[in-house]
């Protein structure tokens, strides 16, 4: 997930917006929001906090992309990651992080739909 990705999901939980574009990765006076126009001033300020206070540091952002691109998956994308996953663990291959997180979110998913 992209940076403007991010912070447009983070914004939009407390403002109407369009979109978000990023000028400048680590100026945060380049990142511009266009709110709807039914986004009130209360909820402007609150989405400029939100960005004040926005997370850069690369493991920070690296965990939150791979979460985030994890969650969004389909259930069916989830079980063929789990599929390839045991495969990969059966043959001695090491694997990534990433299998712990698939993993748990195929359990999630799994233990929700019951």
């Amino acid at each position: 997930m992209f940076l403007a990705s991010q912070v447009a999901e983070e914004v939009g939980k407390v403002a109407p917006i369009d979109s978000v574009s990023i000028g400048n990765r680590t100026d945060k006076t380049t990142w511009v929001v266009r709110f709807k126009t039914a986004a009130t001033d209360s909820q402007k300020t609150a989405a400029q906090a939100i960005i004040d206070g926005f997370d850069l540091s690369p493991e920070r952002t690296k965990k939150e992309v791979r979460k985030a691109a994890i969650a969004n998956m389909d259930a069916e994308v989830v079980k063929l990651l789990r599929a390839m996953y045991t495969l990969v663990a059966k043959n001695g291959k090491p694997f990534d992080d990433w299998r712990d997180d698939v993993l748990g979110v195929a359990d999630l998913q799994s233990s929700t739909k019951k």
